[in-house]
């Protein structure tokens, strides 16, 4: 990876961490005004930094990774089920599939592991996911 995208997504992984949306659509149910900083990005943090490893991700990896716990688990489940929800066992199950899929993504890699791997470990290992219990994809 060249150095000047390894750095763009190293800086982008704190942007998105300040970024605060002033609300969620009313479609999906409750709002939380404060929703980057709320439950969700909390979530989804926090469950990344248990799920990861002592690897090196390359940036696009942590990125996605981020990305994927937040926009696809922590955010929907906060906003249907409020902030509450996100509590205990689905940040534990978020880990646990986090660090699944990383270890997949190892086993494959063999250099560093990048968002590439993280996408075909995560087809991997899509029917073992823990959080499917959620019932957020169907």
């Amino acid at each position: 990876m060249d150095d000047a995208y390894r750095a763009y997504f190293r800086e982008h992984i704190d942007y998105l961490e300040s970024f605060r949306p002033s609300r969620v659509p009313r479609r999906y149910g409750r709002l939380d005004p404060d929703l980057d900083r709320g439950p969700a990005h909390y979530l989804a943090r926090g469950a990344l930094e248990r799920g990861l490893p002592s690897v090196e991700l390359r940036p696009d990896a942590e990125l996605l990774l981020y990305l994927l716990a937040l926009e696809f688990v922590a955010r929907p489940v906060t906003a249907v089920r409020g902030p509450d929800a996100a509590r205990g066992e689905l940040e534990d199950d978020l880990a646990s599939d986090i660090a699944a899929v990383i270890e997949t993504a190892r086993q494959r890699s063999d250099d560093e592991i990048t968002a590439h791997s993280v996408v075909d470990a995560l087809s991997d290992r899509w029917v073992d996911l823990r959080t499917a219990g959620q019932n957020i994809w169907g």
